[in-house]
Order: structure tokens, then C-alpha cells, then sequence
């Protein structure tokens, strides 16, 4: 996949506000998660995910992941969504350019996942929360 987030999604501005959003659909998958290489939020920006209810309205959401949730290795991995949908979202101040990191590939999980909507992580993986 490897693409920059100025590559794909679309750019909303509400006042002081830049919202950069991007939808991924996986047909075939059970449950979804996104994985991010070269994250450095800086102050003021906040990252979400989310997916869809079957009324297309957004459930599940995490975040928001800040500066505080960067990494040493810059990389973060959404939480787990059941469903073919994950939504990324980004909020930021206008006079900031958009992030520069880059989306490394969507997981596809073929059953579903245990936990609702979203899992919370597991002791063998990174929390980003």
C-alpha cells in the first residue's frame, strides 16, 4: 500500500480546524486494522479511528491519539475492527501542513473478533492507548 496521507482521503476545513479523513474497505475481511510507519504527531493533532454501523454512522471510536502517543520506532497500529470498514481520521490547525506519515497496509482478519467493536490490546502488543 505504502501511501502518504496527501495521497488518498479527503480535506475538510471547519474554522480553525483541518480535517483530513480516509475510508478502507476490505470486502471480504471479518475485522480490519491499519497499520502506520513514520507517525510523529505534533502538538495539537489529534488522530481517530473508527468504522460504520450499517446505517453508514460512525461507531467505535478511538482516540484521540496525540504528540503524547509517539513512538521511538514511529509506528502505530489501529485497534481491531470487525466489519470490511476502518475509517482514519486526522484533526489538526489549519496553518499546520498535513502529517507526513505513511500507511503501510490494512490487515484482514478472515473470522471475527471477540470484544464488540473494537479489541483493546493485548499484553503482547503495544498499547497506544
Amino acid at each position: 500500500m505504502f501511501k502518504t496521507i496527501d495521497q488518498i482521503g479527503e480535506i475538510e476545513t471547519h474554522l480553525t480546524t483541518k480535517v483530513w479523513r480516509v475510508l478502507l474497505n476490505s470486502d471480504s475481511a471479518f475485522a480490519v486494522r491499519l497499520y502506520l510507519e513514520k507517525v510523529h504527531l505534533r502538538p495539537m493533532e489529534k488522530l481517530f479511528f473508527y468504522t460504520l454501523d450499517l446505517n453508514n454512522n460512525p461507531v467505535g471510536i478511538d482516540g484521540a491519539f496525540t504528540d503524547y502517543h509517539n513512538t521511538i520506532d514511529s509506528y502505530m497500529v489501529s485497534p481491531s475492527y470487525n466489519g470490511t470498514k476502518i475509517i482514519m481520521e486526522y484533526n489538526g490547525p489549519t496553518f499546520l501542513e498535513l502529517p507526513t506519515f505513511k500507511l503501510s497496509f490494512l490487515s484482514h482478519g478472515f473470522r471475527k473478533q471477540s470484544g464488540g467493536v473494537n479489541n483493546k490490546t493485548m499484553k503482547c502488543h503495544n498499547d497506544v492507548n
